[in-house]
């Protein structure tokens, strides 16, 4: 990588434990990283709640570079908590930005989306995937975001309930079209 590229990098806690984390953290930092944003689970942890905040701290004192939490935020109370435990001033959102995509709006001091807000842009995704997604996964990746979703919006829970047993994108848009104008609960 060239010297004048700035360079991140993304690391767990560790592999099967947390062992190492302080060693693998100096080493990205050495290695020339301008940032290193920390997942607070080891990749046995995979995804599965809690994840370990307060790790992160460990990791900031031992590394130069500034560090950003991730991990298991799905709302602002989390975010809060988050930069709490780990003594971060950033955060890198995942999950919980695709479960609310109205999250980081709501993390700057903005308001909530609402379903009616996030709604229209289901459909501008499964415009959008069309052409770049080979067909048999098109509808899978609907169904995938709608999953997300009705983690926050009652209107996504229904919407999925509608469409889970369905395999062809056009069968999902017929569908996501009968609901563009009608009001789901938020």
């Amino acid at each position: 990588v060239p010297v004048a590229m700035v360079v991140s990098a993304k690391m767990r806690l560790g592999h099967r434990d947390e062992d190492r984390m302080l060693d693998c953290a100096r080493a990205i930092a050495d290695g020339g990283a301008a940032e290193i944003v920390v997942h607070a689970r080891t990749k046995v942890h995979g995804y599965k709640p809690p994840a370990y905040w307060d790790r992160i701290a460990h990791i900031r004192a031992a590394v130069a570079v500034p560090v950003v939490a991730n991990g298991e935020v799905w709302n602002a109370d989390d975010a809060r908590r988050c930069l709490a435990e780990s003594g971060c001033d950033a955060l890198m959102l995942g999950r919980g930005l695709v479960a609310d995509p109205g999250l980081a709006r709501v993390l700057r001091g903005g308001t909530e989306a609402g379903w009616d807000e996030i709604r229209p842009l289901v459909a501008a995704y499964s415009r959008l995937i069309a052409p770049r997604v080979a067909p048999r996964h098109c509808a899978g990746r609907i169904k995938q975001w709608l999953n997300q979703l009705r983690r926050r919006f009652e209107g996504a829970a229904q919407l999925y309930e509608r469409v889970r047993t369905l395999n062809a994108l056009a069968e999902i848009e017929a569908v996501l079209a009968e609901h563009e104008h009608e009001a789901l609960p938020a």
